[in-house]
């Protein structure tokens, strides 16, 4: 495809926290099959910089109970202890890469921050929530979005792999196709993920109704036809999108490539997501 995604430079935000860890897991294997620089990045919170000046910020003793003023120095400590855990657990995945991974420490709002670094990536990977769970458990779908996860999705020029659990080996890509300029994006990018990793390319096409979404579905097999790739293919109807949460559930993807025109969708969906502008 003469539109082929360029994949040179992958991003993942790490923050230390179990999805962090698994976006870096996943980000380190892709950078591996695709040959492309792998970038994690860690923000030191501005917000939490500045915590212990605030006029009404105090700290409790968990062991006398007591209230006393909150101290920069042990903000300090944690955050550093943080960004250690998050270097060690780079440099730990990232060491097959050699000279193709770094890691960079920035400071300032977390948002803000990853946006700008996002900047210089072709595929930046979040965890969908800094929120600890338990190992191998899924978190429920956009309603547990964490904040930085969803700026980062909605703001990005970028496409964005939000990941909700550690990403399955040897599971399809799958790609909802719609027609729009973003689809096609979406297509081109779901094929080159599905052929770097040796699975399947599950295409979704989606119309307003049965005989245009069998159109959409031979149009998006015509646009991937060059590629060397098993695909299967199904179409649904806008008025039946609560079979794409049926879809993604049976067929368990390893991830799930959106168009930001169906962003919407992300809400009800089991998987982890791509969404690409």
């Amino acid at each position: 495809m003469s539109d082929e995604p360029r994949l040179t430079r992958v991003l993942v935000a790490l923050d230390a926290s179990p999805l962090s860890l698994a976006a870096l897991a996943a980000a380190a294997a892709l950078a591996g099959r695709v040959g492309a620089e792998l970038t994690g990045v860690y923000v030191e919170d501005v917000n939490l910089t500045r915590l212990p000046g605030h006029p009404a910020a105090t700290s409790i003793s968990l062991v006398g109970g007591f209230r006393r003023d909150p101290e920069h120095r042990l903000l300090d400590h944690a955050l550093k202890v943080q960004s250690a855990a998050a270097r060690r657990a780079f440099d730990e995945a990232a060491e097959p890469l050699g000279p193709n991974a770094c890691f960079a420490v920035r400071q300032g709002r977390v948002e803000a921050e990853l946006l700008a670094a996002a900047e210089q990536a072709d595929l930046v990977l979040v965890g969908c929530s800094s929120s600890a769970i338990a190992r191998g458990a899924r978190l429920p779908p956009l309603g547990r979005l964490g904040s930085t996860a969803r700026a980062v999705m909605e703001r990005a020029a970028r496409p964005v792999l939000v990941v909700r659990h550690a990403l399955p080996e040897a599971q399809p890509v799958a790609v909802l196709y719609d027609g729009s300029a973003a689809s096609r994006r979406a297509l081109v990018l779901a094929a080159r993920l599905a052929v770097s990793a040796g699975v399947r390319l599950d295409v979704i096409a989606l119309a307003t109704d049965p005989d245009s979404a069998r159109r959409r579905e031979q149009e998006a097999r015509a646009l991937i036809a060059p590629v060397a790739i098993a695909i299967d293919s199904r179409p649904i109807t806008s008025a039946d999108t609560g079979r794409l949460t049926r879809e993604t559930s049976r067929h368990a993807p390893a991830l799930l490539v959106l168009p930001d025109t169906a962003r919407h969708l992300m809400e009800a969906l089991p998987c982890s997501v791509v969404v690409v502008p």
